[in-house]
């Protein structure tokens, strides 16, 4: 049977250097299990709240900004006050993508009922 795996060479570069840290902070987290089910039925496995998710994008963002500093530095924000500066930027940007690829790989695995 023949596999195609030129889906993996269309997401960007950036994804597969997030990807490797986002799962490096799951598992410092949840060492031994990092599946996350959102069930109101008791299980074994931890309920995620907004801040410890935020904590988890910040940790990833923190180690991101380490290897490519350029990141953290928006060119549009330079010279500009707080009451100009607009709402979106790279951080913003780049804190999301973290954020879409840490849910991503916390509810992968789930079975759909």
């Amino acid at each position: 049977m023949y596999y195609n795996y030129s889906y993996m060479y269309k997401y960007p570069e950036i994804y597969h250097e997030v990807l490797p840290k986002v799962r490096e902070c799951i598992y410092r987290h949840y060492p031994y299990s990092y599946r996350v089910y959102p069930y109101p039925y008791p299980n074994p496995y931890p309920y995620l709240d907004e801040d410890e998710v935020r904590i988890m994008v910040d940790e990833v963002y923190e180690e991101m900004i380490k290897i490519y500093p350029e990141i953290d530095k928006d060119p549009l924000e330079n010279g500009r006050t707080s009451a100009s500066r607009r709402r979106y930027g790279r951080r913003r940007l780049f804190k999301d993508l973290i954020f879409i690829i840490l849910l991503n790989e916390l509810l992968r695995g789930r079975r759909y009922f």
